[in-house]
This record gives structure tokens, sequence and C-alpha cells, in this order.
């Protein structure tokens, strides 16, 4: 039924939708980003956590994972079907929300630089303890797209 893919999207969107300007996807993002700034010592948010969260609980997937460089990082991924006009208003209010809860994060970088015809999005925002990126990525061959929410600490210097 077409109407409960978009439900989640749907749910997605308004939840982080800037005019809300509720306080708790911030609450939710700062909590992150400071386990971030500690390497993530006690994990993500857990599974039932995630499910309550208006921030995260249309995620498909939210873990920590551990980079070649040996830090960790925490992922989330919103799945929708292929160049749904859903997933572009998660991308956008995603990139809203960072806005709202962190406006004195660092210039905001793009990459475009992938390998493949398929669409690709990267906004990267750096604060002092951590950064965020939130992706918007179209894999034609699986039919999906994707966006993908990563925090991670900065480099050590």
């Amino acid at each position: 039924m077409p109407g409960a893919v978009l439900a989640p999207a749907l749910v997605l969107a308004v939840a982080l939708a800037p005019p809300a300007r509720s306080a708790e996807p911030c609450t939710e993002l700062t909590a992150l980003v400071d386990a971030a700034g500690a390497d993530f010592p006690n994990g993500g948010a857990a599974p039932e956590e995630r499910e309550t969260s208006p921030l995260l609980r249309d995620a498909e997937t939210c873990a920590v994972t551990t980079a070649i460089s040996g830090r960790r990082e925490y992922h989330c991924a919103w799945v929708f079907p292929y160049r749904a006009v859903d997933a572009l208003a998660a991308f956008d209010s995603l990139n809203g929300v960072i806005e709202q809860c962190f406006p004195k994060h660092g210039p905001v970088e793009t990459d475009q630089g992938v390998n493949h015809p398929d669409f690709y999005d990267l906004r990267q925002y750096p604060l002092d303890r951590a950064d965020l990126s939130v992706s918007l990525k179209d894999k034609v061959a699986l039919q999906k797209t994707y966006v993908f929410l990563r925090i991670r600490s900065t480099d050590p210097e």
C-alpha cells in the first residue's frame, strides 16, 4: 500500500520541520554530538530509545560503527522509494534541524566526488567536538533513495 511507505517519511518531515522549533531534536543531537566527542563510550541511542525519538524513530537503522581510522561513528539511515519526494523533504528537514540546533557551526562543506551516475548530495557541518553529515543518495540498481546522518568526533590535532 503506497500510503504505508510514505507515512514514515511524512512523520519524519513533520517531526523535523523547522517551524516546529522543538527543543527535543536539539537535545537529542547535542547528546549524540557530546557522545561523539567522547568517541561513543556507551554506544549510540539504544533501539528502544530510537523508537521513541522524534528525530530518529523512522530510521531504518542507527548504529555506532568503527571507521578505518579507529574512531567510532554514529550512523542512521532512512530508506525511501527511488527518487521519492519524501526523501528530499527528510534530507532538507535534517539539515534544517542541524542549522537550528548548531547555528554557530563552521562553514558547511559539500562533496560531490562520486564515480557513478546515481545522484548524491552531502552536507557536512563541522563543530568543535564533532562533525555532522547528512547525505542523500539515489541507488538506481536498488530502486531506493537513502538519507544518512553521520556523527563522528573531530580529528584529534
